[in-house]
C-alpha cells in the first residue's frame, strides 16, 4: 500500500479561561494558550482534484496566566479540512469542547485557512460553557502548524489518517463571563 503525506493543518482550541476564572464570578481579560494535538479521521477525495477530511483533535490545552502559571483542559475538537491538490490550499473548521479538571467546559468554533506543510491561521470563537463558564463569549487569532502528519492511501475509497499531530497557538484570546 502506497504511502502518503499529507499535512493536517488542524488542532484546536480554548479553555484558557478554564483556570483564570472563580466559580460563580464574572471575569474578563486577555490570555494567551497553546495545545500540541494529534488528529484521527478519514480523508476522502470529494473531486478530482479536492480532498476533504473528517475528523477529531485531541489534546491537553495550557493556559499561560499573567503570574507565569500554567492551567491545562482536555481539549476535543471535531472538524472537517478541504485541501485543493492542484494549488495546495487549505480551509479548515470546526468546534472544540474543552474540559477543566471539576468537568466545567467551554464550547468554541473556528476556522482557518493556508496551505498544505505551512499550516493554517485564523480565528476561534468562544460560543458558550457550562457551570462557571456558562455565557462565556470570546475570541482571538489562531496558528495551526502540523509537525507530523502520514496516512494510508486508498484514493478509490477514501483514506484513513494513521497518525497526525502539531501544535496549536492562541497568543491573544479574549473572553469574558458574564455575572450571575
Amino acid at each position: 500500500m502506497k504511502r502518503h503525506v499529507i499535512p493536517m493543518v488542524f488542532a484546536l482550541l480554548s479553555p484558557f479561561v478554564l483556570g483564570a476564572v472563580s466559580p460563580g464570578q464574572a471575569g474578563e481579560g486577555t490570555l494567551g494558550a497553546m495545545s500540541p494535538w494529534e488528529a484521527t479521521g478519514e480523508i476522502f477525495r470529494v473531486g478530482p482534484d479536492r480532498l476533504q477530511f473528517l475528523g477529531k483533535f485531541e489534546g491537553i490545552l495550557y493556559v499561560e496566566k499573567a503570574e507565569g502559571e500554567l492551567d491545562a483542559a482536555l481539549l476535543l475538537c471535531p472538524g472537517t479540512q478541504r485541501v485543493d491538490l492542484p494549488t495546495g490550499k487549505t480551509e479548515a473548521s470546526g468546534h472544540c469542547i474543552m474540559t477543566g479538571a471539576k468537568g466545567d467546559r467551554v464550547f468554541a468554533e473556528w476556522s482557518c485557512a493556508g496551505e498544505a506543510g505551512k499550516g493554517c491561521d485564523g480565528e476561534i470563537r468562544l460560543t458558550g460553557g457550562t457551570g462557571r463558564f456558562a455565557g462565556i463569549t470570546g475570541s482571538g487569532e489562531m496558528f495551526l502548524r502540523t509537525a507530523l502528519s502520514e496516512v494510508r492511501a486508498d484514493l478509490g475509497s477514501g483514506m484513513v489518517v494513521s497518525r497526525a499531530a502539531g501544535l496549536a497557538v492562541w497568543p491573544k484570546l479574549t473572553y469574558k463571563v458574564p455575572d450571575r
